[in-house]
């Protein structure tokens, strides 16, 4: 019995071979096959296993000429958006609305989503196609450092992101590069925060020392490195000393502050360095801090300036 299902199945996929050969050379007088209904023929249960081949429109099974023919850029309403060409308005994007977005964001999803839901979220209210075809929930995975392993601070990823995303290649330059080596530069090199929030939630989350809420004085520190686990540590660091000894935990509310209010600081770093970009006055290089050159054993090693954190050099 299988057997013959397995023959039946194999005269089938053979049945619509020909026929979808017809359609698409034109031999087939008046024949006409919607993408929708080709589409839904495309999973099909072969082998004695029972094994599936999801089969996108059946092209794996149905030949090279029309696998071929068809890709990402040519389907039907599909268009495809090279880096550079998605857009971006002439005036550029209000940085401190976009901060402000940020940093609400950040009690949502985190660090990393919250600073592209500022940028990209608001692109895609403000421009739609194409930035509405991306999923913005595919960026939580910077959160804590990616995942919580305290690397790369998902604020740098959150930038990094958007400034290559938008910005492209003019001749030999890389935009998106040059924007996205000064945006590491500028996190290691500030002392952080620097946004204040129109609205801050931390009192609303549980907050309760005074010096952490608006118009107060919130401890910052200076990194010295783009890592996660660096940057909050220091920044606990200097939050205990101004809490008079008593330890300022990674699990507060005041670091959560802290942290929301760094996304919005690098959010908005991120548009101002997108609007000097469409305006064309963006310059490569103010807050990069070339890393190889302080490794004198090894100048070529790819690292951050600072590896006398860990290598004797």
């Amino acid at each position: 019995m299988r057997v013959l299902e397995n023959e039946g199945v194999k005269m089938k996929v053979k049945q619509d071979k020909k026929e979808l050969e017809e359609i698409t050379s034109g031999s087939k007088p008046g024949s006409v096959i919607s993408r929708r209904k080709f589409m839904s023929r495309g999973a099909l249960v072969v082998g004695a296993a029972g094994a599936t081949v999801a089969a996108t429109g059946g092209l794996g099974l149905l030949g090279s000429s029309f696998a071929s023919a068809q890709t990402c850029a040519t389907l039907p309403g599909t268009v495809k958006h090279p880096r550079g060409t998605w857009g971006y308005p002439t005036a550029g994007l209000d940085a401190n609305a976009v901060a402000e977005r940020a940093y609400q964001g950040f009690w949502v999803n985190a660090c990393c989503w919250a600073v592209v839901d500022g940028v990209i979220g608001t692109l895609q209210e403000t421009l739609g196609s194409p930035y509405t075809n991306l999923d913005l929930m595919a960026f939580k995975f910077g959160a804590g450092g990616i995942n919580g392993w305290g690397t790369t601070c998902g604020t740098c990823l959150g930038g990094v992101l958007c400034a290559n995303i938008i910005a492209g290649v003019t001749g030999t330059a890389d935009k998106g590069s040059q924007m996205g080596n000064d945006l590491m530069g500028y996190y290691a090199q500030s002392s952080f925060p620097l946004y204040t929030p129109v609205v801050s939630k931390y009192a609303a989350v549980g907050g309760t020392k005074p010096e952490y809420l608006p118009g107060g004085i919130i401890p910052t520190s200076i990194s010295d490195s783009p890592l996660c686990h660096v940057s909050t540590s220091k920044w606990m660091a200097a939050a205990t000393i101004a809490n008079g000894g008593v330890p300022i935990l990674s699990g507060s509310n005041e670091r959560k502050e802290r942290c929301a209010r760094v996304a919005g600081t690098m959010a908005r770093k991120t548009v101002e360095l997108l609007n000097a970009w469409k305006a064309g006055t963006y310059v490569a290089g103010g807050f990069h801090a070339n890393g190889s050159a302080s490794v004198t054993s090894d100048p070529g090693r790819p690292s951050q300036y600072n590896c006398g954190d860990c290598h004797t050099a």
